[in-house]
């Protein structure tokens, strides 16, 4: 958020013009045009470059300052790190960030190594169409006939339930975010956990569907 509003002050002089928006589930392009339509300034793909460019080096800035509700949530590096040793398999990335931008925030808690392939907000402003991607990339990656059904989508708003499901693919939701259980449950994912503390539950979900 603070990355952001600097950047749209640079291009726009705009302060703090990202107040008010939702940025959880969303992709890093749309916020940039929520923002431009929330204080009436002209959208244009000139104007989304330089924000673009602009915003990763503010990021690279603002995520070392210190904040308190900065940290890595229960569970994740443990299951990273199984989830990598699994031979069946294979662990990507898709995110609404810009690429370079995804790459800053998990390399800042050392986690941007798991990840070798993905798909990001510069491929598609539509987070529905992002899976594609992903799958292409796998595909080359690792010279797999690889397809959305067998995909597991991760996350922790309903978008990332959604975006499983023009694809074929099945979600699993975590209450860590924004959402809790119960609002989760309205996007209906295949499985919900509190958190991911519980890696035998999580690789439960997955067998069960083998």
């Amino acid at each position: 958020m603070r990355g952001m509003n600097r950047a749209f002050e640079k291009v726009f002089g705009v302060k703090n013009a990202l107040a008010g928006l939702t940025l959880s589930g969303m992709t890093d392009r749309i916020i940039f045009k929520n923002a431009c339509e929330k204080v009436k300034v002209p959208f244009s793909e000139a104007s989304h470059d330089a924000f673009k460019k602009i915003y990763q080096g503010y990021l690279a800035e603002e995520i070392e300052r210190p904040n308190a509700t900065k940290r890595m949530l229960p569970g994740v590096q443990p299951l990273l790190e199984k989830l990598q040793e699994s031979e069946a398999v294979k662990l990507g990335l898709l995110t609404g960030n810009y690429a370079q931008c995804a790459k800053i925030k998990l390399g800042h808690f050392g986690i941007d190594h798991y990840f070798e392939f993905g798909a990001y907000g510069d491929d598609d402003e539509d987070r529905n169409k992002l899976l594609p991607f992903a799958i292409e990339r796998l595909k080359k990656r690792f010279a797999l006939n690889g397809h959305a059904r067998s995909t597991w989508i991760i996350g922790d708003t309903p978008k990332d339930v959604y975006c499983a499901r023009p694809h074929s693919a099945k979600a699993i939701a975590v209450a860590t975010g924004d959402y809790n259980q119960e609002e989760l449950a309205t996007a209906r994912p295949d499985a919900i956990m509190q958190d991911l503390s519980d890696s035998e539950l999580f690789f439960g979900i997955l067998k069960k569907d083998d």
